[in-house]
């Protein structure tokens, strides 16, 4: 049975602004500052954090402190349970929620190790969807482009396409972040393909299917390249040099764009195959040379009238074609 079960605002910000009966209700924040963590991971914490304590309507600390452990293991489980069953979070979203909170009871509680969160996590649904959504078509987003009323629109689209970056990112973004420099950088499911991630499996399909280095994708996708960060370090201007060569014309949505980089490629193929037509050739023609200073040789002895009409028609490979 579930200790409690409430509505849940979409962000602690309604939460403190709630009102009741005419009368407003306010609400505890929290707010992450101590841990070796990010400023990003500090942000995504503080968040799930509060949206934990405004879910049990909590304002106070005290009685987290003084609750037993078994009490807050049931409080977290039944947390998860509403996450899963009410409203349909994958469980990797989830898992997020919870290392929220984990990292919160251990700031806050010193016995925060006899809650088993070994247990907890079970309750955790597994990611069903994770093998069945797809990337976006470049059809696809062209049509989305086609719908935009406005140039803000059109311009987060062509920024999640052709960088990758999370949709969390774009309410902070600054002006000075679109330089070649920055390297800053989910979604709800809608059959096929996810709304965010959707531009974000475009983006990786894109530049690796072009041949950008793997490890450079990842490095621009702001995903972890484990113990590889320790040894590779490559220069911005070498990771935005294969970005360039490689993938940016792989991610090109405009279609007059697109033809046109696939007539320059057309040709560029075309101008390679002839050339190598050409080199066949003339790898024959010396062939053909060897062949009939041998054949020379070998009929001499034998036939020398036949010899010289032989050695006459292999002088004729080297004379310009009209």
């Amino acid at each position: 049975m579930r200790i409690s079960v409430n509505d849940t605002p979409t962000s602690p910000a309604e939460v403190i602004n709630e009102q009741e009966a005419g009368q407003p209700r306010l609400f505890l924040r929290y707010k992450v500052t101590t841990g070796s963590l990010s400023d990003r991971t500090k942000l995504a914490y503080t968040y799930h954090i509060n949206e934990f304590l405004a879910h049990y309507r909590i304002t106070d600390l005290q009685p987290l402190k003084e609750y037993s452990p078994k009490v807050l293991k049931q409080m977290v489980k039944d947390y998860i349970l509403h996450f899963r069953d009410d409203r349909k979070l994958s469980g990797s979203s989830i898992s997020l929620h919870v290392a929220a909170i984990a990292h919160f009871f251990y700031i806050e509680r010193d016995d925060d190790y006899k809650i088993d969160w070994k247990k907890v996590r079970l309750e955790i649904p597994p990611n069903e969807n994770i093998r069945r959504d797809r990337a976006y078509t470049i059809e696809e987003i062209q049509k989305m482009l086609s719908v935009c009323s406005r140039t803000r629109e059109r311009v987060v689209i062509h920024l999640l396409e052709s960088t990758g970056m999370r949709v969390g990112a774009i309410p902070a973004i600054k002006i000075r972040d679109l330089s070649p420099k920055s390297t800053k950088q989910g979604g709800k499911f809608t059959g096929e393909v996810k709304c965010a991630k959707g531009f974000r499996k475009f983006y990786k399909t894109q530049s690796e299917n072009s041949g950008m280095k793997p490890i450079n994708v990842e490095l621009t996708h702001g995903h972890s390249i484990g113990m590889s960060v320790h040894y590779y370090r490559p220069q911005e201007s070498e990771v935005l040099n294969d970005y360039m060569t490689h993938a940016a014309d792989a991610l090109t949505i405009d279609p007059t764009k697109r033809l046109q980089q696939e007539n320059h490629d057309l040709k560029t193929v075309q101008a390679e195959e002839l050339e190598n037509v050409k080199q066949g050739m003339e790898n024959m023609k010396d062939w053909m040379k060897h062949c009939f200073k041998q054949i020379v040789e070998w009929t001499r002895p034998l036939n020398p009238e036949l010899a010289r009409d032989i050695e006459y028609n292999s002088f004729q490979l080297d004379e310009p074609e009209e």
